[in-house]
């Protein structure tokens, strides 16, 4: 049987995009009946004063992991972190709250990846799925990867898209590799394309869709929630849903 998957990014929950927001995004993805959610990072959007309203609002995604199976990793904006192109190096513009966002996402049982490699059996099919802690703010390690069954769909949930320069070439390649963190650029105009810069390595072609590199295929979302102000154009929010189709389909 098919395996439907709903996966979002970005939620960079914040006022006004707090608690009603994520409970209207959280009725969508139960209506569409997934049998696995996946967050794709930055959660809080972490860029004021303090953080503590987005962290409480987090606790609606209980809503989701008390019916459906639900997995996350984290961001740039859990760590505080932006990228500094000159210095080539990540550099903290807010304070780190990945702790707390760890804890929050206990209490309510989505479940925490941060290289880390679980196993779900969804339909009376067994695929695995590894998540990455964030390339900027943590260490990305892919050596738990390699205790992964060769013989199961594997799939890769990582915040940016750069992560999957770093993927070993002695490894399984990934039957999909998910991440976020461009919002597609925020702002794009017709014939100029994304006008937010995301800082990726990837080059801004790379800011949205789907692509195959290294024989990997990868697929950007747009996010849901905005960088700095929140307003978008020709860059929709959105939310995600993948269809896997058994071998023999």
């Amino acid at each position: 049987m098919p395996v439907k998957i709903v996966f979002i990014a970005d939620l960079q929950i914040r006022k006004p995009k707090g608690a009603g927001f994520l409970r209207r995004v959280i009725k969508q993805i139960i209506n569409l009946k997934p049998d696995l959610v996946l967050i794709g990072g930055d959660l809080i959007s972490n860029e004021g004063a303090t953080t503590n309203s987005e962290i409480v609002a987090l606790a609606e995604l209980a809503k989701l992991a008390d019916k459906f199976p639900a997995c996350a990793v984290l961001g740039n904006h859990e760590y505080g972190l932006d990228y500094d192109e000159k210095k080539k190096a990540p550099r903290s513009l807010f304070g780190d709250r990945h702790t707390e966002v760890e804890e929050a996402l206990k209490n309510i049982k989505v479940k925490l990846l941060k290289n880390t490699l679980i196993g779900f059996t969804l339909n009376n099919q067994y695929l695995e799925l590894f998540g990455t802690d964030d390339l900027w703010g943590g260490v990305t390690d892919w050596g738990n990867l390699r205790s992964e069954k060769k013989e199961a769909p594997l799939l890769v949930l990582s915040h940016n898209p750069d992560a999957i320069r770093t993927y070993p070439n002695d490894l399984k390649r990934p039957i999909l590799f998910l991440s976020g963190h461009t919002h597609g650029g925020q702002i794009r105009l017709p014939f100029i394309g994304p006008l937010g810069n995301a800082k990726l390595k990837l080059g801004k072609k790379f800011y949205q869709g789907y692509f195959v590199l290294n024989n990997i295929p990868l697929f950007i979302t747009h996010g849901l929630g905005e960088s700095m102000f929140a307003m978008r154009l020709l860059s929709p929010p959105e939310i995600v849903e993948i269809t896997l189709l058994p071998e023999n389909n």
